[in-house]
């Protein structure tokens, strides 16, 4: 049997699967780059683009824009390669709702699917991570969702999924999710504000928070 990759393919180009960097044409020696170097590609480069991540991607299934996994992953292994001068292109292409990186839903099955064990969603998370390094992380409503949850964790220890989306959408963005709230409150899933409980041991979270806070959000 033979499937039409040609979707997959596209998407493959659109992030500029190549190295981009200001070569020597005759160069007098090797371009070495060193087993620390290396190790930050996080074994990317071992993908086959067999396409088993992106067809397994319920994300890709609803959305005909999203890149995808295979995609992600791959502008990753570029982006992590210290040869490389493509990095903020291809951060641009992929930081935009809708087609990239902030609509990965965090499901774990294209590292499930991946027969490599490459681990896309690791790679579209340091993605994410350097969107905030590159200062080209937007202040939309993905972006604070993702931030979101560092304020929680820093004041509870634990996720307040109420204010998560008060964060994320805003005061007035928090209305139309009442009805689902209600439910949940009736479900025992959320509390009230002010019944929030707190880890224990939150000087020990406290200072781990702090210690992986390595960039700031400008829009918080």
């Amino acid at each position: 049997m033979v499937i039409d990759k040609g979707d997959f393919w596209k998407k493959y180009n659109t992030v500029q699967p190549f190295l981009k960097a200001t070569i020597d044409e005759s160069p007098q020696k090797e371009n070495l780059v060193s087993p620390e170097d290396a190790e930050e590609i996080d074994e990317a480069d071992y993908c086959i683009q067999c396409g088993n991540c992106y067809y397994s991607c319920p994300a890709v299934n609803v959305n005909p824009d999203y890149l995808g996994p295979a995609a992600l992953a791959l502008t990753y292994r570029f982006n992590a390669d210290v040869r490389d001068e493509g990095k903020r292109d291809r951060l641009d292409t992929v930081n935009h709702i809708g087609s990239g990186i902030w609509d990965c839903v965090k499901c774990f099955e294209c590292a499930e699917a991946c027969p490599k064990e490459l681990d896309p969603i690791g790679k579209i998370t340091k993605l994410h991570q350097q969107t905030f390094q590159e200062g080209m992380a937007a202040d939309n409503v993905a972006v604070r969702h993702a931030v979101g949850f560092k304020p929680s964790i820093a004041k509870h220890g634990l996720l307040d999924e109420g204010e998560l989306v008060r964060y994320s959408e805003g005061n007035i963005g928090v209305l139309k999710h009442v009805p689902v709230a209600i439910k949940m409150f009736k479900k025992g899933k959320i509390v009230m504000p002010w019944n929030m409980p707190k880890s224990k041991n939150m000087d020990e979270i406290t200072k781990l928070v702090e210690i992986a806070s390595t960039v700031k959000f400008k829009g918080k």
